[in-house]
């Protein structure tokens, strides 16, 4: 698959800019595109499907996806958008988990007393209960503007590459805030999707605004757009192999190749350019 054959936008990638706008129909879309996807990634190898993050400071960090650790980048982006943040002893919730992997990852390795992944779609949230086992872990499904859960229930809400998706992500936010306990914290990565010329200020900025609106402190409130980008050259080869072994069919790579943001494709160039911005949130609700 050369980089030349996915420089234009592809449906996909004009779908998804078409349903940022149409929010009544995103979460529908999400949900459908998100089961079908589900047919298509091999079970044994991505449990992944954020960017992933490498630490611009670490000189050795190019290394670390070329040791037989082909998620070692995913759980680079965990491990940033925890910042400082101990789970340890907390109840902590992830919102839109996807594979689950990342809850599994901090499930085995940040001693939380419970962690649930909640997702829209049915058929992830099969594949992590029917994958990722442990006594501290558990999976659901669930709307983010609408979680199913008390007020004042978790000391931690995770979000990572997934907001995007929902039909309001000030909802979310509001959710966020109402299920955390008091002096909880919100820790919340993504990008903004269709470009920074959509928004009439700095996408940080008019973020950090609507959590401030929304009752949350800010901690941290930080542009990760080159870690994540050094994180995307690394694993663009293995992508590339995983798409081809996916489908045969062209139109299909090309789409894939946009999810995936391939060096060449439009979601790429967008981060590249400066266009679109990759952001990382620290909030805490005020105790």
């Amino acid at each position: 698959m050369s980089e030349k054959a996915i420089a234009k936008p592809s449906a996909f990638v004009r779908f998804f800019w078409l349903m940022q706008r149409v929010t009544p129909a995103k979460s529908a879309f999400f949900k459908f595109f998100y089961n079908a996807l589900m047919r298509r990634l091999p079970a044994d190898e991505v449990t992944f499907l954020n960017y992933g993050y490498i630490d611009p400071s670490r000189k050795d960090a190019a290394a670390m996806s070329k040791d037989g650790d082909k998620e070692a980048l995913q759980r680079g982006l965990y491990d940033r958008v925890l910042s400082n943040i101990s789970l340890a002893g907390k109840d902590v919730l992830e919102v839109g988990c996807g594979r689950g992997g990342g809850a599994a990852y901090l499930a085995s390795t940040r001693q939380p007393a419970r962690i649930e992944g909640v997702d829209l779609s049915p058929e992830q949230v099969a594949f992590c209960q029917g994958r990722h086992r442990f006594e501290n872990l558990s999976f659901g499904c669930a709307n983010a503007i609408a979680l199913p859960y008390p007020s004042d229930s978790f000391d931690v809400v995770l979000n990572v590459e997934s907001s995007h998706c929902y039909q309001s992500v000030q909802d979310f936010y509001r959710e966020a805030f109402r299920v955390l306990r008091s002096g909880g914290y919100f820790l919340y990565a993504d990008f903004n999707p269709y470009g920074s010329k959509d928004i009439p200020e700095n996408p940080i900025e008019n973020l950090a605004r609507r959590l401030k609106e929304e009752g949350f402190s800010l901690v941290e409130a930080v542009d990760i757009t080159k870690g994540v980008l050094a994180a995307l050259d690394v694993a663009d080869e293995e992508k590339r192999h995983l798409i081809e072994r996916a489908t045969t069919l062209s139109f299909m790579r090309k789409n894939l190749a946009d999810f995936a943001a391939l060096r060449g494709s439009t979601v790429y160039d967008k981060f590249l350019t400066g266009e679109s911005t990759y952001f990382a949130f620290v909030a805490q609700k005020p105790g």
